[in-house]
Parts: C-alpha cells; sequence; structure tokens
C-alpha cells in the first residue's frame, strides 16, 4: 500500500497502517512530490510510519535498491 506523506493528503492513518502491518500488508512511503522542494514532505509519512509502529520491514522502499526492484517487479 502506498502511504503519500504530501500533509494534504496523509490518507492511511497510523490506526490503518497498523492494521496492514498486522494483516502482512507492507507499505511504500512516497512524497507525491511533483518539484524537488516537494521530497523534504518524506518527514510527514515518516512520522506517520511511525505512530503505526512500523518498522525497516514492514516499508518496502528501505530495502537496497536492487531487492525493492526486484520485489515491485515479482510481487510481495
Amino acid at each position: 500500500m502506498e502511504l503519500n506523506s504530501y500533509p494534504d493528503r496523509l490518507d492511511l492513518s497510523d490506526v490503518h497502517l497498523r492494521m496492514a502491518k498486522q494483516h502482512g500488508v507492507k507499505i511504500v512511503i512516497n512524497t507525491d512530490s511533483h518539484h524537488t522542494s516537494h521530497m523534504e514532505k518524506i518527514r510527514y509519512g515518516i512520522t506517520q510510519a511511525r505512530r503505526a509502529w512500523l518498522t525497516k520491514e514492514d516499508v518496502l522502499n528501505t530495502l537496497p535498491p536492487q531487492e525493492f526492484a526486484k520485489t515491485m517487479k515479482h510481487g510481495w
């Protein structure tokens, strides 16, 4: 599932993220950036993930690049 970090979105609450974790659903945190200045918004997604007690094992884009690409290609 996607956790959009843009402050106007943050469409997955900590409660929803925790439920996803409990069901084994992996998360990708992104910024929905349309400008390089938006990249700093990732901190909002990280904060939301921390509130949900997610660890790096729950967040796919913490994987090394080759492993991430393989996971995206073949599914989790």
